[in-house]
């Protein structure tokens, strides 16, 4: 679990059914069909996704030119943006259970995550077991 992005990567498995039985153009395929927004916005997404997950995808996109940290900061941006997509077609819940054990890149974008829905149809519940656990942004989102 304290690898960058596990949450994220266990979602993109889960929502469109990956199993690891899967050859690597269904995988790819299953990715592609649960993308939001334009054809342009899947077409820069499904790549850095596939990285993510370590599917191949040479056969349908060009490699990516582009170095560690700028792929990283792209994925993270592409990940906000297909949550603010989905949240435009209906509500949305998202559920990070264990936060004790997340890792800083997702942890990084969590926080991102959560400053960028505010104000969209998006309820997000974090669950964590360790007292000492405190989230920057726990004051900011509270509902008693």
């Amino acid at each position: 679990m304290n690898s960058p992005f596990y949450p994220f990567i266990k979602q993109l498995e889960w929502a469109p059914g990956i199993v690891r039985t899967d050859t690597g153009a269904r995988k790819l395929d299953k990715l592609e069909g649960i993308l939001q927004g334009s054809a342009e916005i899947r077409n820069e997404a499904a790549p850095l996704l596939a990285t993510l997950l370590s599917i191949p995808f040479g056969e349908r996109y060009p490699p990516l030119q582009i170095n560690e940290l700028v792929q990283k900061q792209r994925t993270m941006e592409i990940l906000e943006e297909q949550l603010v997509l989905l949240s435009n077609r209906g509500p949305v819940l998202v559920v990070f259970e264990d936060a004790h054990w997340i890792d800083p890149t997702s942890l990084e974008l969590m926080n991102r995550v959560i400053r960028r829905v505010a104000d969209l149809p998006v309820m997000i519940i974090v669950t964590y077991g360790r007292s000492s656990h405190r989230p920057g942004w726990i004051s900011v989102t509270l509902l008693c």
